[in-house]
């Protein structure tokens, strides 16, 4: 990690007690001089720059912890700024790296802090090295994978856990492995399956929100430096936020478990390590990234090929006769359609093809229903699918209906024209008796009318589409996911669509 020059540990200088004087002066855990002293002997690790860790890192950084590590491997973008308070827009539009735009918010806060920084993502093989020495780490993430390798990690290294977490008006926090308390595992031995749990990208979050946890993880990571009594700390504990109605409240969790694999004193502590976390994550599909099928045949197919459009058709697209349950080498593969290709089949759809695209942007301004469908342009319209390409041989393209299976609310910012919608929690269960769900009836009415004989479903960034296309294959059609989802079409394909 960079590093910044360190002051003297050892003392408190005549600047630090002008500096600190009025929390010096607060009395219980801190500990008035002695309990600044061990905060700027600490070294505190903060996992993830963004809407809980700006906060926190700032007020660790105000509060004159010594050593303040981060790690995040993602750049400032514009949709963050709304919660993520210590970026700016010019780190936006230059695609700072979040660390750094972060350092420069702290130094410029307290010039006199260590400031360490590592652009990388937590993995298996960095988790416990980076955790080790720590005096306590924040996890400020918002997806499993990296609460399991950091909790894990923490746990092994014996550094206590701050873990907090914000979504849509609600937040929780937590404290993990302080003195005999649980260790994040205890409380959760396995991880969710991927795509069950919600992230601040896919559900939204108030900035209000974000700011309040990363605020209380830094008061409980304060507490923890201080050596503070347990029972006066969330150890053991879970502080519910639903700021929605102004309501706090705390639940006692369960105590350490003896047969937990990470910490427990009979569950083969020692034994467990952050490979066999690796393993688990990826077992459950938790470490595959976004918008990828993370599918072996598909890669496997790829491989085997000698053209990039070769590859797409066979590990996308189903052929018109077998369709989506045929038997057949394709029925094997899962449908996501790369980011490259699905650019190409949803260009008719862009500003550049007839400028429909430009309307898009009034709908952010605009109510969902039929006003805001009225102005995004007219009809359903149908793009050209690929065929299936076997041995050489080609196949013509097939006519498909684009189907948008986002939430109303978020296809009120913006929407494809000619896209159909029906959202993936609306599609229909599956039968009584264990069989594939149907696919829905208005689905099947457009494609009809519009003599289509496929489908490419398309969503914020390739993951509900990809359930979703593999729903509609299980129900007879060949159907496609576009990879990327909306961010990839602006990505590859229209930069004057708006993101969000």
């Amino acid at each position: 990690m960079a590093a910044s020059a360190p002051g003297a540990q050892g003392r408190l200088s005549g600047e630090d007690v002008q500096r600190y004087s009025r929390q010096m002066l607060v009395p219980g855990f801190f500990g008035g001089a002695a309990g600044q002293l061990r905060l700027k002997q600490a070294h505190i690790l903060v996992v993830g720059c963004g809407g809980l860790g700006c906060p926190s890192a700032m007020c660790l950084a105000g509060a004159g912890v010594g050593t303040i590590s981060l790690v995040d491997d993602d750049v400032v973008a514009t949709s963050n700024l709304h919660r993520q308070l210590a970026h700016t827009s010019v780190g936006a539009e230059r695609g700072q790296a979040k660390v750094d735009s972060l350092k420069d918010a702290m130094l410029r806060l307290n010039p006199t802090v260590d400031v360490r920084t590592l652009r990388a993502r937590v993995n298996e093989h960095n988790a416990l090295e980076l955790v080790r020495g720590s005096t306590v780490v924040l996890d400020c993430t918002d997806n499993p994978a990296t609460r399991y390798l950091v909790g894990d990690a923490c746990a092994l290294a014996g550094v206590p856990l701050v873990s907090a977490a914000a979504l849509g008006c609600d937040g929780q926090l937590s404290l993990h492995g302080y003195r005999d308390g649980p260790c994040y595992r205890c409380l959760h031995p396995s991880p969710p399956p991927r795509g069950t749990v919600g992230s601040c990208d896919e559900s939204g979050v108030l900035g209000p929100v974000t700011s309040t946890m990363g605020s209380l993880q830094a008061m409980e990571a304060l507490k923890v430096v201080a050596g503070a009594d347990p029972a006066s700390t969330l150890s053991g504990k879970l502080l519910s936020v639903d700021a929605a109605d102004a309501r706090f409240r705390v639940v006692k969790l369960r105590g350490r478990r003896p047969e937990c694999p990470a910490c427990g004193a009979s569950g083969g502590a020692g034994a467990w390590t952050m490979a066999k976390t690796g393993e688990q994550l990826r077992s459950l599909g938790v470490l595959a990234e976004e918008g990828t099928t993370a599918c072996a045949p598909c890669e496997a197919a790829a491989a085997s090929t000698t053209t990039a459009a070769a590859a797409t058709a066979a590990a996308a697209v189903d052929s018109a006769t077998g369709g989506g349950s045929g038997s057949g080498a394709t029925a094997r593969w899962c449908a996501s359609l790369p980011l490259e290709a699905a650019a190409e089949v949803l260009r008719p759809l862009s500003a550049g093809a007839g400028g429909v695209a430009g309307a898009v942007a009034t709908l952010a301004y605009m109510p969902a229903g039929g006003a805001a469908e009225a102005v995004a342009g007219g009809e359903a319209r149908t793009v050209d699918l690929p065929g299936p390409a076997a041995s050489g041989e080609g196949s013509k393209a097939l006519r498909a209906v684009v189907l948008d299976v986002r939430s109303t609310m978020q296809r009120a910012i913006c929407r494809l024209p000619g896209s159909l919608h029906t959202p993936l929690a609306g599609f229909p269960p599956a039968s009584s008796d264990g069989g594939a769900a149907p696919a829905p009836p208005s689905l099947l009415e457009a494609m009809s009318r519009l003599g289509a004989g496929a489908v490419v479903c398309v969503c914020r960034r390739g993951v509900d589409s990809l359930t979703a296309a593999k729903r509609l294959r299980a129900a007879g059609l060949v159907a496609v996911s576009a990879a990327g989802g909306l961010n990839g079409f602006k990505a590859h394909c229209d930069a004057g669509f708006p993101a969000y």
